[in-house]
């Protein structure tokens, strides 16, 4: 389990400093408070984040 949390929180980190734009349009222009409001939630649901920019990559090449 906290192998599991510590990736999930080194992707999460990762993911709102660089990848938050890719998953939603909306996301673009948002400032540090809801970054930090999204990160304990990346933190659990890593995975289907993951799984999600995959497929995305994959439909748009």
């Amino acid at each position: 389990m906290g192998l599991y949390l510590l990736f999930g929180l080194v992707f999460g980190i990762a993911f709102v400093i660089w990848w938050h734009k890719l998953t939603d349009e909306s996301a673009k222009g948002t400032g540090i408070a809801f970054r930090i409001i999204i990160l304990p939630g990346l933190c659990v649901f890593w995975p289907i984040i993951i799984l999600r920019l995959v497929c995305r990559n994959k439909d748009n090449v």
